[in-house]
């Protein structure tokens, strides 16, 4: 079963408000500007480290995003307070026809 998946090519990079363990289910960003109004949409936290992580936003309430985390093979872990989140493509995505 196909799931859609939503992007924006207008999607500003943020940063989390606080930090996070690695059990949580959701995270604050500094702005969503830009970011889909669907849902899901995948965000990378850490964006182009070796600890990046992705996850998949699942709700938002302003700026608090419900998330699943630990997509693409990537591991939920904590993150500090001021680390860059970015609304990206992911290598799971499978592009059919023209």
């Amino acid at each position: 079963m196909s799931v859609n998946r939503y992007y924006s090519s207008t999607a500003v990079d943020t940063t989390l408000t606080g930090g996070v363990n690695a059990s949580a289910t959701s995270i604050t960003v500094a702005s969503t500007s830009g970011f889909p109004a669907s849902y899901p949409y995948t965000l990378a936290l850490r964006y182009d480290t070796s600890s990046e992580g992705l996850v998949n936003v699942t709700a938002a309430a302003g700026t608090t995003l419900t998330m699943v985390r630990g997509q693409d093979g990537t591991s939920a872990t904590s993150h500090d307070a001021g680390v860059a989140v970015k609304h990206v493509a992911s290598a799971k995505i499978i592009v059919t026809g023209k």
